[in-house]
């Protein structure tokens, strides 16, 4: 694909649109968006949509830490994120699943942003089953930005979430990131890290289809709603729709299953920014499964 700015078949005033928005991004958005990169569901939410707090298995790690207990499998994956087709606030992921007998682990790595911004997160998170219809997650996140000719600058955070289950087609969740609302080491005013709740519950009506309505709070933001509907057509193929605002965002992602590996796909509409895109690989490891101990 070719740059916007150099294609030579736009109009002038059509090129300089492009790069206005552009600049406008990178200099009064990009801290701010790269903060939201760096973990932050209000953009991805474990890569499905919604708000994350039912998220179970591999996508939970970025989402309610506790849905992790869910899985009995390890995993590897890799994950890239393309936001509003700007290199600078992209970001790419690696991260694993890794079950034992007394707890299921998870971690992570992020990297955000293009020079001369950028961040990293590391993130470890453990998760165990309490009981047959209730789970619990704790996650550590330690956070690194560096800006060119800037020193840079950490930042350490705790998430933490529980899983309800009262029945096997009905579960809630809730799960807070950062609510001590910590900042970087820096104690910078203008571009705090983000500190938020998320609560959701699902619903599955039939077999292969779901429904599920949450909402997200972030400190100093007006709640977000969101709904979303996933189909499953196949035993390896499922589709999600999402919707949430404001600003509205429609969010569709596909998950395909080929043998040991599960191949997602989404993209996602803001209303005022426009489109961002993910594509994500993971790989089921062989291993002979464990069952977590349940209290």
């Amino acid at each position: 694909m070719h740059d916007p700015d150099s294609t030579p078949q736009l109009h002038p005033a059509e090129r300089l649109r492009l790069k206005l928005k552009r600049i406008l991004l990178l200099g009064l958005l990009a801290p701010h968006l790269l903060l939201s990169a760096q973990n932050s569901l209000s953009d991805h939410a474990a890569y499905w949509g919604g708000t994350g707090a039912t998220a179970v298995g591999l996508p939970a790690h970025q989402g309610n830490p506790a849905g992790t207990a869910y899985s009995e499998h390890r995993f590897l994956a890799l994950a890239h994120q393309n936001k509003y087709g700007l290199p600078e606030l992209s970001s790419r992921d690696l991260y694993f699943l890794l079950p034992t007998s007394l707890l299921v682990l998870s971690g992570g790595f992020q990297h955000s942003g293009h020079s001369p911004l950028q961040g990293e997160t590391y993130s470890l998170a453990a998760a165990r089953t309490l009981a047959p219809w209730l789970r619990m997650g704790l996650r550590g996140n330690y956070w690194v930005q560096r800006q060119q000719e800037k020193e840079a600058r950490t930042a350490f955070i705790l998430d933490a979430g529980v899983q309800y289950q009262p029945r096997r087609d009905l579960s809630l969740g809730f799960f807070t990131c950062n609510p001590l609302q910590k900042n970087w080491s820096d104690k910078d005013p203008y571009h705090p890290l983000p500190s938020y709740t998320a609560a959701a519950l699902n619903y599955r009506v039939v077999e292969g289809l779901e429904l599920e309505v949450g909402v997200l709070k972030e400190a100093d933001f007006d709640a977000s709603f969101h709904g979303v509907l996933q189909v499953e057509l196949h035993p390896r193929l499922a589709l999600r729709g999402a919707l949430s605002g404001t600003p509205l965002r429609l969010s569709l992602g596909t998950q395909l299953q080929v043998q040991a590996f599960y191949i997602h796909l989404q993209l996602q509409h803001h209303q005022a920014l426009g489109w961002s895109s993910v594509v994500g690989l993971a790989w089921r490891l062989p291993h002979k499964p464990q069952q977590t101990t349940s209290s």
